[in-house]
Order: C-alpha cells, then sequence, then structure tokens
C-alpha cells in the first residue's frame, strides 16, 4: 500500500533514506534522472505481514474451531508490530525504494488508527443486532459472495 507524501517531508525527516534513493538514481540508466527529485512522486509504500491465516480445508473438515476474529484494538496493535515501509519515489516508468524504515512514519500509525476507528464502529453495530437482524446480514452477504465466480459454499454442521 502507499500513502503519498512530499520529497520536503522526506528531506527533513529521512536524510539517510533520501541519499540513499539518490545514489541509485545515479546509477540508474533512467531517462528521468535528470528531473529535480522534487518533480518525483513521493510515498510511503508499506505492507503488513500475516501471522496467521486460519483454517485450511481438512482442518475444517476435521472439526477444528477458527481462531476468534481479532477485536479492533488488538488488530490495531497487530498491524503496528507487522508493517514494513520504506519511502518510494516514481516518475513515469521509473521507481525506487529504499530499505526499510526503522520506525513507522506518523501517517502510517494515523492509517491504522483510523482503519481501527471504522472497526470499532463496525463491531459496535453487529454487537447491537439482534440474533434475527444478524442472522438475515450474514445470509444477505452469503447471497453476494454466491454471485462470486469461483466461489464455494460448505455448509458443515456438527
Amino acid at each position: 500500500m502507499n500513502i503519498q507524501t512530499t520529497y520536503q517531508c522526506v528531506a527533513e525527516r529521512y536524510p539517510e533514506q533520501l541519499e540513499e534513493i539518490q545514489a541509485q538514481l545515479k546509477k540508474s540508466k533512467s531517462k528521468e534522472k535528470g528531473v529535480p527529485l522534487a518533480e518525483w512522486d513521493w510515498s510511503f509504500h508499506f505492507c503488513v505481514r500475516i501471522e496467521d491465516c486460519g483454517l485450511n480445508i481438512m482442518d475444517i473438515l476435521a472439526g477444528k474451531k477458527p481462531k476468534p476474529v481479532p477485536k479492533a484494538q488488538q488488530l490495531y496493535e497487530q498491524r503496528l508490530k507487522n508493517t514494513s515501509c520504506g519511502i518510494m519515489v516514481s516518475r513515469r516508468h521509473a521507481c525506487m525504494q529504499s530499505l526499510p524504515l526503522k520506525e513507522l512514519p506518523k501517517e502510517i500509525v494515523d492509517f491504522w488508527q483510523k482503519e481501527k476507528e471504522e472497526r470499532l464502529k463496525e463491531e459496535t453495530r453487529i454487537n447491537t443486532l439482534t440474533p434475527k437482524e444478524n442472522q438475515a446480514e450474514i445470509s444477505g452477504l452469503l447471497a453476494k459472495l454466491g454471485k462470486s465466480p469461483g466461489f464455494v459454499g460448505i455448509h458443515i454442521s456438527h
């Protein structure tokens, strides 16, 4: 994922990474290497390592139960812990990236904070549903998924 930033932000907060990107640019064969860095597109490029993907089909058939879905606060803490980030700069077809940053930029922490707040709202909404409303919502979501190409629904009752 990417969050846009500016050359000025990178120059002020990440001078080492800026030097690294400048060195990459000098060595590159890009036609864009003569363009001032302030005219390039700058962003924080980040990804999240997912620790546990749940159950596979054999686990389900064996009767194993999935782990509970993490609550918003737990998920937020996992995201902060498992996110890697670097600085990316691009212009037309040229693209360079720094080594990972040691600390997450404020912009990424804010991104995960906003996601946490949205999840909290959704958790609250779901928790206030009656069992009948909850079942109707699940049925509606499954009906939408059922129309997706390649979706296979398996109902297993124990």
